[in-house]
């Protein structure tokens, strides 16, 4: 597939008058699939590429999430202040 969009991009810039159609048909379509959709045909048929409006944001599961790892983090930072070396004497 890499092979065929570089013979591709290599057919559109060595043609000085008009373009064809079928080749900058074709880029456009690599242009989708690459950088708006997943390259990946498994994900494109299973994975929306949109997200659902409908869905909450503030959920129990991410406040509990954020609110243990801010506690984990936070004593390993307090276990770990007093081994920083210091630069200056």
């Amino acid at each position: 597939m890499m092979q065929e969009i570089e013979n591709l991009l290599e057919l559109y810039a060595r043609t000085t008058e008009e373009k064809p159609d079928d080749v900058e048909h074709h880029l456009k379509i690599y242009y989708l699939v690459f950088d708006v959709y997943s390259p990946y045909a498994e994900v494109r048929e299973s994975v929306n590429n949109t997200d659902d409006p409908t869905l909450p944001v503030e959920t129990f599961r991410a406040y509990f999430i954020g609110l243990v790892l801010s506690g984990i983090f936070s004593c390993v930072n307090q276990v770990f202040l007093p081994h920083i070396a210091c630069l200056t004497s």
